[in-house]
């Protein structure tokens, strides 16, 4: 059986179609998991500075504390 032109046509359209709407989802994938590491990232470095301060504002507290007695 041969096909039409027109239905060659369309069934080119639809597999463009097909090819943009993966395409797009692609792109949404990877902004997606982008922002995920953006925010892994962000949460790791706020974690990481608290934990550098924590023994600045412990020797604070032990200053108050000796400071008081």
């Amino acid at each position: 059986m041969v096909e039409s032109k027109v239905e060659i046509s369309k069934n080119l359209e639809k597999a463009l179609q097909a090819l943009e709407q993966a395409k797009q989802r692609v792109a949404n994938e990877k902004k997606k998991q982008s922002e995920k590491n953006r925010k892994a990232e962000k949460s790791l470095s706020a974690t990481t500075s608290a934990t550098r301060k924590a023994p600045l504002v412990a020797r604070q507290n032990l200053q108050e504390l000796q400071n008081t007695i």
